[in-house]
């Protein structure tokens, strides 16, 4: 008898690690200026996802999906957020495939290339420089390369403000919020699927880029 209840717990106490470790679909859904948001709020958190296509503070660079996410940690533990588990996918008549989720480091690195080009300003300078020989007799020649003249402060500055607020890898003590954004590149598909994992269970957040929905 006392095999039989044993065993009972263990499968009980299984089935309810089993449940709770899962795929959570179909969010609320509500709006707000327009803009579509969803939410997951179950007993351990409250998970809350927006998406567009440009930045509202300060546009995009190329074809690009901004999605915000807020996190709200309700229960008396830790709770890892790591973008680098989340995936992003899009769906095109039917049929889905995984494209690109721009980590911390990827997208600084675009967004530094697009912004140095935009304060580029390059010059050819000439300036006067001595050689040598192989016996040793140096002589003056001029030399001409190319310096990057614009204003590098101003680009850091300006690259920063679109970086800021960029979501990454945090520990979030219990009752605690954190928000951020992350980008993904917007291809063919007018539907986008979000898999956000946390604490090993994934949410899905499916967007219709072109109803807004």
């Amino acid at each position: 008898m006392k095999k039989i209840v044993l065993l009972l717990l263990f499968i009980g106490a299984f089935c309810v690690r089993a449940s709770a470790q899962g795929e959570y679909v179909g969010p609320k859904t509500r709006y707000v200026d327009g803009v579509c948001y969803k939410t997951f709020d179950v007993k351990k958190l409250n998970l809350e996802v927006s998406a567009s296509k440009k930045n509202k503070k300060y546009g995009s660079f190329g074809k690009e999906i901004f999605f915000t996410v807020y996190v709200d940690n309700k229960q008396n533990d830790d709770l890892q957020v790591n973008p680098k588990l989340f995936k992003l996918s899009e769906t095109k008549k039917g049929v889905r495939r995984e494209v690109e989720l721009y980590s911390f480091s990827d997208y600084s690195k675009k967004v530094n290339s697009f912004i140095f080009w935009w304060y580029s300003n390059y010059a050819d300078v000439t300036e006067t420089v001595k050689i040598k020989n192989n016996f040793g007799f140096s002589k003056s020649i001029e030399a001409t390369h190319t310096e990057f003249t614009g204003d590098k402060k101003q680009a850091i500055e300006e690259a920063d403000k679109y970086l800021e607020g960029y979501l990454r890898r945090t520990t979030l003590s219990e009752n605690t919020e954190y928000s951020g954004f992350i980008v993904g590149v917007k291809s063919k598909g007018n539907i986008a699927i979000l898999e956000v994992e946390l604490d090993k269970d994934v949410y899905l957040f499916e967007f219709d880029l072109e109803n807004n929905e």
